[in-house]
Parts: C-alpha cells; sequence; structure tokens
C-alpha cells in the first residue's frame, strides 16, 4: 500500500515533506474505512434483509438464550463483515504499536481497539452479531471524514505553495466530522445501541438470564466513555479555532514527530 499508492501519490502531489511520514497512515485508513463502512451499510441497510437501523428495539426479538444460543447461525453476510473488523483492528492494534507516530491519546486509541475487538469477538460468539452490526455501521463514517479531514490538512501544503481550495475542504470535512461524531456516536449510539441492549431485551426476555447481556452492556458503555472522551479534544480544537488562539484545523492529538514513541515508530505503513 505505502509502497504502491501512498509514496507515488505523494510524490505526484509534492505533499511537504513535514507531512510525508503522516501521510501513509491517513491514506490507508481512508481507504480501508470508506471500504468497511460501503459493506457495513449494504448489509445493515441497503440489502433489505434487516431493519435493526429502523427498528432497533426488536433486534433481540428472536434472540435465544441458554444452550441454543451459541447454536444459532450467523447470516454469511454478517460473518464476513466480522471477519473484515477483526482483521482490520488486530493489524491497527499492530500499527498503533509499530508503525503510527506516537499520539496523546495512543494509549486510549490501544484500549479502544482492544475493546472492539473483544466486543466484535464476544458477540460474535454469543449471537449478539445483529446489534454488533449496527455498532459498526454507527462508527466508520465518522472515522472516513476524520481521515478525508487529515488528508486535506496534509495537501493544502505542497509543491512549494498554499493550496486554499484543500484549506476549505478541511474546515468544512471537519465541520462534517464534528457533526456526524455528536449524531452518530452520541446521540444514535445511546438510543439505538444502548437502549436496545437494556431495554429493548428487557421487554422481549424479562424471564430470561441475563448474565451476558449485562457484561455486553458494561463494555458497550465502556465504549461510549471513550466516544466522550475523543469528543472533548474535537470541542477543544474548534474552541480555539473559533476564537482565534489556532488559525488552522489540525489533530491536536499529536506531539512532534521527534516525541514518536521510539526510533521505529513513525515510519510508513508497509500494508
Amino acid at each position: 500500500m505505502t509502497r504502491f499508492v501512498s509514496v507515488p501519490l505523494a510524490n505526484a502531489l509534492q505533499v511537504a515533506a513535514e507531512h510525508r511520514p503522516k501521510w501513509p497512515e491517513s491514506v490507508w485508513k481512508l481507504l480501508i474505512y470508506s471500504g468497511l463502512w460501503l459493506q457495513s451499510l449494504y448489509v445493515v441497510v441497503l440489502c433489505g434483509k434487516y431493519d435493526v437501523l429502523q427498528n432497533p428495539l426488536d433486534i433481540f426479538k428472536d434472540c435465544v438464550f441458554g444452550d441454543a444460543q451459541l447454536k444459532q447461525a450467523v447470516p454469511s453476510d454478517i460473518y464476513w463483515m466480522y471477519m473484515l473488523q477483526l482483521g482490520f483492528y488486530v493489524h491497527s492494534i499492530i500499527g498503533t504499536l509499530y508503525m503510527d507516530m506516537w499520539r496523546k491519546d495512543s494509549v486510549m486509541m490501544l484500549l479502544h481497539h482492544g475493546l472492539t475487538i473483544f466486543l466484535l469477538e464476544f458477540s460474535f460468539l454469543v449471537r449478539y452479531h445483529k446489534i454488533g452490526a449496527l455498532v459498526l455501521l454507527l462508527h466508520d463514517l465518522s472515522d472516513i471524514l476524520l481521515e478525508f479531514t487529515k488528508v486535506q490538512v496534509y495537501l493544502k501544503d505542497r509543491a512549494k505553495q498554499q493550496w486554499q481550495l484543500n484549506e476549505w475542504m478541511a474546515n468544512i470535512g471537519f465541520v462534517i466530522f464534528s457533526i456526524s461524531w455528536a449524531w452518530f456516536r452520541l446521540y444514535w449510539y445511546p438510543l439505538k445501541v444502548l437502549y436496545t441492549s437494556t431495554w429493548g431485551i428487557y421487554i422481549h426476555h424479562r424471564h430470561n438470564d441475563h448474565k451476558l447481556v449485562l457484561f455486553f452492556n458494561c463494555m458497550l458503555i465502556a465504549l461510549q466513555v471513550l466516544h466522550i472522551y475523543w469528543f472533548y479534544f474535537i470541542i477543544l480544537l474548534l474552541i480555539r479555532v473559533a476564537t482565534g488562539r489556532q488559525s488552522e484545523i489540525e489533530d491536536t492529538r499529536e506531539f512532534e514527530e521527534e516525541t514518536t514513541k521510539n526510533a521505529n515508530n513513525g515510519r510508513p505503513h508497509d500494508d
């Protein structure tokens, strides 16, 4: 990926030297998040087989508990969605540790990736795959917009001149990203996921054993805590730009390149 796409593209666009270490990471994530979200959109919404977005309270309506719970078949489209997402997040842990630049929230990012892998594996094993598919749909769009914005930031200073179009696109992208984060992760996630995993299960299975559900909900709530934590950084950046304390959009989580975790970090991906 880096050798055949990111580096030639950076050379063709004459991306500034200070942005070269971060360029491959954002290009890779923009492409992979776009592909994963389009897959989620098709499976959850467009194919018409599931109504988990429109009627989330019915997600657990046909769910069974006990010994039969682990014997339920997982539809092939959701199965492959899970496998691709699991592969990506395992790769993301390796990338954060050994390839990506070390940031202020890298520890939290590792926690997020680990929690996501655990949630994916757990929900797959106990056959909570429908609500898992909904969680994936609500998450990846914001990541696409974030990486798009970062790519525009890197492109606005290239070929030894400033490109106003890329600066406008970075500003617009960040505003849309902020709105999408608030809507999908701070509004729809608790409304459609947390509400369903608590009240939705209760109204359909109030007399069943819910030990696994309680544990699952704790993990989902922990994920929401991370959403709020990162939204704090988003608000900080918006305030800085609005008050004139910062003149342009940039990733407020990043240290300078020389403060990478070790001498090997910060090198481009070799995906």
